[in-house]
């Protein structure tokens, strides 16, 4: 495939059927990660989290050596987005999006990712766990994954809107495949505009930027508000 640039971001090599092909892989991964985890430990709260851990570990091994020759499509160096910027507003989207939901619902935005926290007494292997999946494996599997594999196959088909349209309601779908089966997981189609609203976000940095690592950090930050709430309310 010819190699062009494309408002931002560089016409990948792969195809759009290899880029789905990957979400299903990680989809695969993180269910049959935490399907292990969960037997292994006899239902243990925090057993899905380190499941969902060693599945996103697992992926991004696999895409590290099945993209290796691929790298500067795959980029991660620095540029574009302040690394600071980026984080600051992954926190003030989801704490924007957490007040709404609790001004109109009477509750705060549900993360089932954490279902396990709130349905025990979490220690400190939990929180750990907790920490590990969200501030580094989910964002960057799900990074690579969704904004760099799939939003520049979009849009190398499409406009730079749709593409990240479609990427954030894929990733949106995604969330609500993987997680919300957990208990105490908020209703899935409500799930489902919430994170919508959510994946847009590193959708709109990817976009900007020649680099997937502003998205990724969007990300982090993100994840980092819904759990340092919950620890706020845990102590």
């Amino acid at each position: 495939m010819r190699r062009c640039t494309i408002a931002g971001m560089t016409a990948p090599p792969w195809s759009l059927a290899r880029a789905l092909l990957a979400i299903v892989s990680l989809l695969a991964a993180l269910a049959l990660g935490a399907l292990l985890a969960l037997l292994l430990t006899n239902g243990a709260p925090w057993a899905a989290l380190t499941g969902w851990s060693a599945g996103a570990g697992l992926a991004l091994l696999a895409l590290r050596a099945r993209y290796r020759r691929h790298g500067a499509s795959l980029p991660l160096e620095p540029g574009g987005t302040p690394i600071a910027l980026a984080l600051l507003t992954g926190v003030a989207a989801a704490l924007f999006l957490d007040t709404l939901t609790l001004a109109s619902r009477g509750g705060g935005l549900a993360a089932p990712e954490l279902a396990g926290l709130i349905a025990g007494a979490p220690g400190a292997v939990a929180w750990l766990a907790a920490a590990l999946y969200l501030l580094l494996l989910q964002p960057l599997a799900e990074g690579l994954v969704f904004r760099g594999l799939l939003q520049p196959a979009l849009q190398a088909r499409s406009s730079r809107r749709l593409a990240l349209l479609l990427t954030a309601l894929a990733w949106a779908l995604f969330h609500t495949l993987a997680y919300t089966g957990a208990p105490g997981s908020a209703d899935p189609a409500a799930f489902v505009v919430s994170r919508l609203a959510l994946g847009l976000l590193p959708g709109v940095l990817r976009a900007r930027n020649a680099s997937a690592r502003a998205s990724i950090v969007a990300h982090v930050g993100i994840n980092l508000f819904f759990l340092l709430r919950l620890l706020s309310l845990s102590l």
